[in-house]
């Protein structure tokens, strides 16, 4: 049973707030929240109360999400009963924001979240999100009712991932108009319980969408001022210093990988051996190898070098010009490290028609480095935390990876840094989803 708290208005929208009976103070807070906004019409659902709390909370909102199918409402705004107002939040920004949510097609907008995979601007005050966590403040349009109501919960899930697995068609309104109180406590998620953690949460992610604004802003004032149109016969003599890493225990063939650059006279190739130091450390021995390298770039005066582990493939997009054009593009773009390929990544955004930039990445196949990398390998402390995801994020924050890719793995699960990965046909898929969203944006490139 739901129970009004406004009366019945049609230029109002309906929002329905879910509520566990006994949870009365919540009920009182959520009330409160809506008192003077005469632009919302507000019902208390009580919440279905279920041994498993994820699955209580997605049965009710199938339930509010039923009622707006069966009385075709347009959309339906559900709201969590720890949902609080930010002093961003107006009626004007609302409106404006649910009209580019109907020209943008969407199936879900929220208005504020506490953790999100990867986001991308496509208006001023909207954001694609891949995946995210934060339900306070959700509306959920027409469209996507019988998607969500077809859908089998399992216990596993969570609602808001659910909803992030069922639609590629999400987004979020920032600076955020909702944020959830702290109660103290959490009806659903026990982890939420800490202290002041529900706070953090949505300022580690205030924080995570203003990075990606940077970095979009760097990136475009560098390609406006530097990315200069280069005339690549002038490079047709460029060779560089490229690396392969082999393994003793590694069970390729060393002519294999060989075959890769064979007739390629843009790469100049050596085989160095991987040292062996702790077997139960194998980054170790990635580390020690990598500094070795780097301090023969040096010795050489190389401005440039590329490394290459012995599992690397190209792909049917690799060429020497586009290779060629990608490192001058990275350098004019003062990019430190440039990837052929990633077997997994944390925060792509596209910043460049065939290139991304990425917060970390697990490891790569294909890494070319520049000369103003060099130092900060040499002058690294390998100590048993650094992984290559922690040295890659920490070293510097312009790295860049070519897209669609230009080297992947021979056996993605099997590489040297003995790491499961994803398939490249999931990363790949993600990213063209990623760049379609970015070129469909009114904040282009």
């Amino acid at each position: 049973m739901f129970f009004r708290i406004k009366s019945n208005d049609v230029d109002k929208s309906n929002v329905f707030a879910i509520n566990l009976v006994k949870r009365t103070d919540r009920r009182e807070s959520i009330i409160s929240e809506f008192s003077d906004k005469e632009e919302f019409q507000l019902t208390i659902v009580p919440a279905i109360e279920h041994q498993v709390g994820a699955i209580g909370l997605w049965q009710t909102l199938c339930g509010i999400v039923r009622k707006g199918y069966e009385e075709d409402l347009e959309y339906v705004i559900i709201c969590e009963d720890d949902h609080t107002f930010t002093s961003h939040y107006s009626p004007l920004i609302f409106q404006k924001s649910m009209a580019d949510a109907m020209n943008f097609q969407m199936d879900v907008l929220l208005g504020g979240v506490s953790w999100f995979s990867t986001c991308f601007p496509v208006t001023q005050r909207l954001n694609w999100v891949e995946k995210f966590s934060g339900l306070q403040f959700t509306v959920i349009f027409k469209k996507f009712y019988t998607k969500i109501l077809n859908t089998n919960f399992q216990d596993s899930d969570a609602a808001d991932y659910k909803l992030s697995f069922l639609s590629d068609q999400i987004y979020f309104i920032y600076p955020f108009i909702s944020v959830q109180k702290d109660f103290g406590y959490s009806d659903v998620t026990l982890k939420n319980n800490a202290k002041k953690r529900i706070v953090n949460l949505f300022k580690d992610s205030c924080e995570l969408v203003n990075a990606a604004k940077q970095v979009l802003s760097f990136y475009k004032k560098k390609i406006e001022t530097q990315v200069k149109h280069q005339v690549l016969a002038d490079f047709d003599k460029m060779s560089v210093s490229t690396y392969i890493l082999n393994s003793k225990d590694c069970k390729r063939n060393l002519s294999r990988i060989l075959s890769q650059f064979e007739g390629r006279s843009e790469f100049d190739v050596r085989i160095i051996k991987l040292y062996e130091h702790e077997p139960t450390n194998p980054e170790n021995a990635y580390w020690l190898t990598l500094n070795k390298i780097v301090q023969q770039a040096c010795d050489e005066g190389d401005d440039v070098i590329i490394v290459c582990d012995d599992n690397h493939l190209f792909t049917k997009e690799y060429s020497r010009i586009s290779l060629i054009k990608h490192i001058i593009e990275g350098h004019q773009l003062d990019t430190k490290i440039l990837c052929g390929g990633v077997d997994d990544f944390e925060t792509p955004i596209p910043v460049i028609r065939d290139k991304f930039w990425v917060k970390s990445f697990k490891s790569s196949p294909f890494i070319v480095l520049y000369k103003s990398v060099f130092e900060k390998i040499l002058k690294l402390t390998i100590n048993k935390n650094l992984t290559p995801e922690n040295f890659f994020r920490e070293i510097t924050s312009n790295k860049l990876v070519i897209f669609p890719f230009i080297s992947i793995r021979e056996d993605s699960n099997k590489a040297n840094l003995k790491i499961i990965i994803p398939s490249h046909e999931t990363i790949s898929s993600r990213l063209k989803k990623i760049y379609q969203i970015a070129e469909s944006s009114k904040i282009s490139f």
